[in-house]
């Protein structure tokens, strides 16, 4: 989530807490609740991937369904103060889409290069 917020202008801070906070409700479903009815959901990860691919699908769900029902007003603040790139155009205006920052980030792009 920490990297994703700064491609796709939807993920906020609300996305940042369900996507925390959800893996936790999903372990313990697999490890507390679906083990009463499966003994196979108590098992590991190597024997028994159900319980990690539960929770990891459950997680997933949950944080794009809180994304799109979230409101955007904040991101909209946010995009004015940072002016993050990638998939933030719905909150740019038109005319600040240009390569202004073109000359520095090409001259980022050779000094990471170089450097490596």
């Amino acid at each position: 989530m920490l990297i994703l917020c700064w491609y796709w202008w939807r993920i906020n801070a609300w996305t940042e807490i369900v996507a925390t906070t959800t893996p936790f409700i999903g372990y313990a479903l697999g490890k507390l609740v679906f083990v009463n009815f499966d003994p196979a959901w108590g098992e590991g990860i190597l024997n028994d991937p159900r319980t990690f691919l539960f929770t990891m699908g459950l997680t997933t769900v949950a944080w794009l369904i809180t994304t799109l029902l979230t409101d955007n007003q904040k991101l909209q603040a946010f995009y004015d103060k940072i002016r993050p790139r990638r998939a933030w155009r719905p909150c740019a205006a038109s005319n600040d889409l240009q390569n202004r920052e073109f000359p520095a980030l090409f001259t980022c792009w050779i000094n990471g290069i170089v450097m490596t």
